[in-house]
């Protein structure tokens, strides 16, 4: 073994029980056989990436138990160990895991919940960013006013589900029964999250919000984003909702910034 990184990977594969890891032969002999060590070793990591996961998806470990969730979350971290030192950063792809991880489909909406639980997660960790108010409007022409550009706080996130997450988030919250909507009917949820001082904002949006807000956020202009969202509806008051949120930090048109 030559290199570090050669060492490394022989250690990531030891410590996954997967063949070409570090043996006996590697160390030099001990007080406690390598094998013991690494049992171990692996046991600790293993407990922490669970706790770490855990403290990100407390409803879903809550849902399906500490037992399913840390079975759960063992296969999650074979196939996914950290890629960065911070652990208030792993499991940004759990969400995915869990909707695709076969003993868990009879609660279908296990993977919305996870991206609900991940969005609020990223919105309390996003960067602070200075907020425009509607005032920053004034200064822009009536016929310039659909060719804007609008620029998004750092915390914003979207996210649509078939499912009524936020029953399933309220129930958490307000320490409900939360066993009690296992079996949650469908029903669409079109949700904005975001951070709004020191609290996290969950805003339900009708499709036609949604629909304008992704468009907005995808970088189109004000008038394209309104055409795509059916552009029978007045958009004013969504309009006055994102700017009384703090959710615009800019605005632009052809290059020039207001604000």
């Amino acid at each position: 073994m030559n290199t570090l990184r050669e060492f490394q990977n022989a250690f990531r594969s030891a410590v996954l029980s997967q063949p070409g890891g570090l043996g006996e032969a590697d160390f030099a002999p001990g007080n406690v056989p390598f094998s013991a060590g690494m049992a171990i070793y692996r046991n600790n990591v293993f407990a922490k990436l669970i706790d770490a996961l855990g403290d990100l998806y407390p409803i879903i470990k809550r849902l399906v138990g500490d037992e399913f969730f840390a079975y759960a979350a063992r296969d999650f971290i074979s196939a996914h160990l950290p890629r960065s030192p911070v652990l208030a950063d792993y499991g940004d792809e759990f969400p995915a895991f869990i909707e695709g991880f076969g003993p868990a489909q009879s609660t279908p909406y296990l993977g919305d919940m996870a991206c609900l639980e991940l969005a609020h997660h990223q919105a309390t960790h996003a960067a602070d960013a200075t907020v425009l108010d509607t005032g920053a409007l004034k200064d822009v022409a009536a016929s310039a006013l659909s060719s804007i550009r609008f620029q998004f706080h750092p915390s914003c996130r979207l996210l649509h589900s078939d499912y009524s997450l936020k029953e399933i988030w309220q129930a958490h919250n307000k320490d409900g029964d939360i066993e009690q909507l296992a079996d949650i009917a469908p029903g669409e949820a079109r949700l904005l999250i975001l951070r709004v001082e020191e609290r996290i904002e969950m805003r339900e949006l009708d499709p036609m919000e949604f629909d304008f807000i992704t468009a907005l956020m995808a970088g189109k202009i004000l008038g394209v984003a309104f055409e795509e969202s059916g552009g029978d509806w007045n958009p004013q008051e969504i309009l006055a909702d994102l700017f009384g949120l703090g959710a615009v930090t800019n605005i632009n048109l052809s290059g020039g910034n207001y604000g």
